[in-house]
């Protein structure tokens, strides 16, 4: 078993939300196919899962969560960029049951 955490992207292009009901926000959002879409986090997950596709085709109907920002020009991606991956934490577990983090800002036991 597994979870891929999300991937975050920023989108240069027209946007279209379209709710399944009336004042809801549950929907399609639609991307046109001539937008410039820029990972802000997640490219290694990107290619890890390019390559798992390669070898197992039946992973196609696996998900993963994606965060779209809307950046007229990509002029935030690259603070997005840095802000995203400044205090990067690692989780590990002892073999105990209990998890600890390290990372820039954090030492503390979970």
């Amino acid at each position: 078993s597994y979870i891929f955490s999300a991937i975050t992207a920023s989108v240069d292009g027209d946007v279209k939300f379209v709710s399944a009901e009336k004042k809801s926000n549950f929907g399609n959002l639609w991307i046109s196919a001539e937008a410039k879409v820029l990972i802000n986090d997640g490219q290694h997950r990107k290619k890890a899962i390019e390559e798992a596709l390669n070898e197992n085709s039946d992973l196609q109907n696996e998900t993963i969560s994606v965060v779209i920002f809307v950046d007229k020009g990509l002029k935030r991606s690259q603070q997005m960029f840095a802000d995203l991956n400044r205090d990067e934490i690692n989780f590990y577990s002892d073999n105990s049951g209990h998890y600890a983090s390290q990372g820039n800002n954090a030492a503390t036991e979970q």
